[in-house]
């Protein structure tokens, strides 16, 4: 079947519309081909315009979110003052962004609806419940001010509204247990596509996490299950039918699985489980995504110890064991499953080679996915963020490394696409920095990922290097998009990023293979990186610097230790300096039996039996060997790897006077920092560069 696309301008000037009521200016998607000057922080880093696009279930409406960026006075807990406190002085005002939810009229038949927030509030997500009424997930800001000592806590509520805007409800509204003894109310279930008045949710009742039928046109809910004080997940059948319930243990260190008996009328342990981590984040082995046609037989991403890869089997509840491996890609991990809009039935997977991609049990559906591929020149992440009930229409996210990103209308049937909205026009006009993908041989033949970002102007060894190795370390990175690297680019910079061994995504192996390889093997394979870039002269060995994040920060300070002529500066954020520091802080927040701590463990090593290693390969123990100028920053409120890390390493490098600087970010943890304190780190990173890595 071929495929053919075409534009139309009808539903691009609908938003238009939508954006001149608002008193917003719009930019297309096309990219210039020249730039007076590289972008601002402040354009760089301010909130995306719009974010999120959902269709309705007939697929004439749009619901979408837009934010306008403004300065306010802010009171002592970092929220919004109240509009009589509006008054001080320019330099005390903090940018926060104005979120609105608008809903058009895909067919141009009613005015679009505008429904602003209330300040200090954003969305989390749009989902539509039928087409008449639109699901809203609010949350408000969690603040900290400066010192730490005064917070706000935000909270989270699922509001219900009608398309005109009116008949606003609240899920759980009138039940003033559940609200007390829930701050985040909006743990939704299921969505029931059979059943567009109702949704799943659970909430905490009398300290049990129960599971409630909450009618969407009036915010009312009926209790189906009741949960215990550990209970933290369930999961439910396409019709709501709660069949599995996850609790932790006492302790936090394990998982609980349980299944529902019809036989015994009770719940009954058929799984424990390991939590993990990865990126950050906890994770589970165990993960329900779909129900079978067979009764006790469920689809669930399977992350075993001894799984090659995470997949996709099928569980048996009854037999208690997996029964049949559906996915397994010989390379990749699986990243998550697409489901039947319209039956919740299992339709295929998606995971990340280098670009986001897809395998669809529907051969016709595939058939598009590769077309819209193929529409973007292979060059962006394609991602179906929605589709209406018929499955003939579906809203498509593209993205890639010279785009922030825009929504689409895609037709199945007309095979015609209609752009939405670039979710940064601001960036529009901005030349951006083309990536080039490489496999990179380290020293022992192993062959890993590599991506080069060229400087905005086009390819050019002579520009100088910046190497970005990531976080995690179990995290990788992607063909895409990435504003720090793009910041660079646009600057002159070629910017380097691998996927070393211990990143995830190229399965069990790779990723163990940097276990307890703190500043060994992973240390060396961005070594390698680096001098094959050298070798194959698309880079000036006297024109490189290191530049990471988190566990990045650490591969940064070590890379000038171990490595000393192969930089000429370093700039390292959010970093682990002390290995044995960091363990027993870990160890302190999560308890010595905990999965976290066990996790940290076999990531790091044992405080035990290898302590003396852990020092001798902590950047604060080496300070002295370091010879090229380091620039520190570091969340005086990070909760991830502690501030205290940072003042250690300032205070080594101070001791051995060697050229540092150190910048605190006031305030802010390890991510989700105020545009202020992000404009003011990357001035001094110019700052930082123009000295030691000018670009020209």
């Amino acid at each position: 079947m071929l495929f053919l696309f075409c534009k139309n301008s009808s539903i691009k000037a609908l938003i238009m519309s939508m954006l001149i009521f608002l008193g917003f200016g719009f930019v297309g998607l096309g990219m210039a081909t020249a730039q007076a000057a590289p972008p601002s922080a402040f354009d760089m880093f301010k909130p995306s315009s719009f974010f999120g696009a959902e269709m309705s279930p007939s697929g004439r409406y749009l619901a979408t979110v837009r934010s306008k960026l403004e300065k306010v006075c802010l009171d002592k807990y970092g929220q919004t003052a109240a509009a009589k406190k509006q008054n001080c002085k320019e330099e005390k005002k903090s940018y926060r962004a104005i979120y609105y939810v608008m809903i058009a009229d895909l067919e141009g038949g009613e005015e679009p609806t505008i429904l602003p927030l209330g300040q200090d509030q954003y969305v989390s997500w749009l989902e539509w419940a039928n087409d008449d009424r639109l699901l809203i997930k609010v949350k408000r800001r969690t603040t900290i001010n400066d010192t730490g000592k005064r917070f706000s806590i935000g909270g989270s509520i699922i509001l219900s509204i009608k398309r005109d805007g009116s008949g606003v409800v609240q899920m759980f509204g009138e039940s003033r247990r559940v609200k007390k003894d829930n701050f985040y109310l909006s743990n939704v279930n299921n969505f029931l596509r059979q059943d567009p008045d109702h949704i799943i949710m659970a909430a905490r009742k009398s300290g049990d996490l129960d599971l409630f039928k909450v009618d969407v046109n009036t915010g009312i809910e009926e209790r189906i299950a009741i949960g215990r004080r550990f209970t933290f997940r369930w999961y439910t059948d396409k019709e709501g039918k709660p069949i599995l319930r996850f609790d932790y243990n006492a302790g936090y260190t394990k998982v609980f699985i349980y299944s529902w008996s019809d036989e015994k009328q009770d719940w009954e342990k058929i799984q424990t489980v390991r939590l993990k981590r990865r990126d950050g984040e906890e994770v589970y082995s165990f993960d329900p995504v779909a129900t079978t046609d067979v009764e006790h037989q469920i689809y669930v991403i399977s992350d075993e110890d001894d799984d090659a890869h995470r997949s996709v089997k099928i569980f048996d509840i009854k037999e208690n064991k997996y029964v049949e491996t559906v996915f397994e890609h010989p390379k990749y991990d699986v990243g998550g499953v697409f489901t039947n809009i319209s039956t919740g039935d299992y339709a295929g997977v998606w995971y990340y080679g280098d670009r986001l991609q897809y395998e669809l049990v529907d051969q016709s559906l595939q058939k598009h996915i590769d077309a819209l591929n193929t529409y973007f020149d292979n060059e962006e992440n394609v991602d179906i963020v929605g589709f209406n009930r018929r499955g003939t229409q579906a809203v498509v996210f593209a993205s890639g490394p010279t785009n922030p990103g825009a929504y689409y209308r895609y037709d199945f049937e007309k095979h015609k696409i209609d752009l939405l909205f670039n979710i940064k026009p601001n960036l529009a006009d901005i030349q951006l920095g083309k990536m080039e993908i490489l496999d990179v041989p380290m020293r022992d033949g192993t062959i890993i990922r590599a991506y080069l970002t060229h400087p905005a102007g086009g390819p050019n060894p002579d520009a100088p290097l910046i190497v970005m190795p990531h976080g995690g370390p179990e995290a990788r990175d992607y063909y895409d998009y990435d504003s720090w690297v793009q910041y660079l680019s646009t600057r002159g910079y070629q910017v380097y990023q691998m996927n070393f061994r211990g990143s995830d995504g190229y399965g069990r192996d790779f990723a163990k293979a940097g276990y307890r390889q703190w500043g060994g093997l992973m240390q060396d394979d961005v070594t390698d990186a680096v001098r094959y870039l050298f070798e194959q002269n698309r880079a000036r060995p006297d024109q490189a610097c290191i530049f990471g994040y988190s566990y990045g920060g650490y591969v940064a300070l070590m890379g000038a230790i171990k490595t000393p002529n192969l930089f000429q500066c370093v700039i390292a954020g959010g970093a682990v300096t002390d290995l044995v520091y960091d363990l027993t802080d870990t160890r302190r927040d999560y308890g010595r039996k905990s999965e976290t701590f066990d996790y940290w463990t076999d990531s790091i090593g044992d405080l035990k039996t290898e302590r003396e290693k852990l020092k001798n390969i902590s950047p604060v123990n080496n300070a002295d060997r370091i010879q090229v100028p380091v620039f520190l920053f570091h969340g005086s409120l990070d909760s991830v790897v502690p501030f205290e890390e940072a003042k250690r390493m300032e205070k080594a490098l101070k001791k051995t006077k060697r050229n540092y600087q150190f910048v605190t970010l006031k305030g802010e943890g390890h991510s989700g920092w105020d545009l202020e304190e992000q404009m003011m780190l990357w001035q001094k990173i110019d700052d930082f560069l123009g000295i030691y890595l000018p670009a020209n």
